[in-house]
């Protein structure tokens, strides 16, 4: 049987590093803070449409950006490339994949504030993230690609 895609191991390795020792610790005080800011200092009912749209607006603005750009910045360091590589992916690249994740994420994150537990949500968390790192790393290993997927025609 042949396999459809090329597996990077080194690159997946480094993936799961950064999703295992990095993002996962952040995200355990991430969603341990949003609860304790929207719980205890703002006093809405848990599961109420306030706590979970303001969560995940807290999550997808401020939190989204950040993970892109940690998940670009280390995995151009680990291979290999230099502050001028990092600039050059971020400037080609960032934005729309930022807005692939704000697009994507939102949804779920519904679901998992509202019906899951707060010691679980990262766990399921998790599991979404699988998926999304398959899509950071293609992005991470294109250069340019949204114009590739819509190229736009000339008329």
């Amino acid at each position: 049987m042949r396999c459809l895609v090329e597996l990077d191991c080194r690159r997946l390795l480094l993936t799961a590093f950064f999703g295992g020792a990095l993002i996962t610790p952040v995200g355990h005080y991430w969603y341990q803070g949003l609860d304790y800011l929207f719980l205890q200092k703002c006093r809405w009912p848990q599961a109420s449409a306030r706590f979970v749209l303001s969560k995940v607006a807290a999550d997808t603005v401020l939190f989204t950006p950040v993970y892109v750009a940690a998940f670009f910045a280390f995995m151009n360091n680990m291979e290999g490339g230099n502050l001028k590589d990092l600039e050059e992916k971020c400037s080609k690249d960032f934005w729309t994949t930022t807005a692939i994740e704000m697009v994507v994420w939102p949804p779920y994150q519904v679901i998992n504030f509202a019906r899951v537990p707060l010691r679980h949500q990262l766990v399921v968390m998790n599991g979404g993230t699988i998926l999304d790192s398959a899509f950071l790393c293609w992005a991470r290993s294109q250069d340019d690609w949204m114009p590739r997927l819509s190229p736009h025609t000339a008329d």
